[in-house]
């Protein structure tokens, strides 16, 4: 390995390190209360050394909002390579989609903040620009995979397969923050456990798709 290999590989590691540890930051204390600071003081690095690696907090925050795009559009991906029909991989998506925002609380919470604008998109930022082209690239494979329904007859022709994918991405987004937030008023005050409600979800949701 070459001087200048090692040194990008030492610098990618770094870059790595800086993340994990203001992962421990904003998970801890959220985005708008956490500084470059807090970042540098758990990474036990000078700030001055934390510049050298990310312009700003945003762009810190990008790269784990990256991190948690990239593992769901996996996630989605591995889930419908073995459904046998585009209806099943789309129900398949949603079930993917909502586990991830009860096992990944946390990059969740990252997603949905930026999700709302929060981190205002920057194209001339390197970052930036991954955070939207992984969303985009989960949102396509929802797309595609209504396209393939239609195709194979198991959702019905009548869609639109662009409108339909955000459709389903604002109402199973709106569905877990919901949860999340009133769990216990949901079991409290109207007697239902939520995971059925969920179930009731991919239900409703299945009969409106299905041919």
């Amino acid at each position: 390995m070459g001087i200048a290999e090692r040194k990008e590989r030492e610098k990618e590691q770094r870059r790595n390190h800086i993340i994990e540890m203001a992962k421990q930051v904003f998970f801890r204390d959220g985005f708008e209360s956490s500084t470059m600071d807090d970042i540098a003081e758990v990474a036990e690095l000078s700030k001055g050394t934390l510049y050298l690696y990310f312009k700003s907090k945003e762009e810190v925050y990008l790269s784990i909002v990256n991190q948690a795009q990239a593992l769901l559009c996996d996630k989605f991906e591995e889930a419908i390579e073995g459904e046998k029909d585009g209806l099943s991989k789309i129900i398949a998506i949603g079930a993917v989609f909502i586990n991830f925002f009860r096992e990944e609380p946390d990059y969740s919470i990252a997603l949905n903040y930026f999700i709302a604008n929060k981190v205002p998109y920057d194209p001339e930022n390197r970052v930036s620009r991954e955070c939207h082209e992984n969303m985009m690239r989960c949102f396509h494979l929802v797309i595609e995979t209504l396209k393939i329904g239609i195709r194979d007859g198991s959702i019905r022709e009548d869609i639109d397969p662009m409108k339909t994918a955000l459709i389903l991405n604002v109402s199973s987004q709106g569905l877990i923050q919901f949860i999340m937030r009133t769990e216990d008023i949901i079991f409290q005050f109207f007697n239902t456990d939520p995971k059925e409600l969920v179930s009731y979800f991919f239900d409703f949701m299945q009969i409106s798709l299905k041919k």
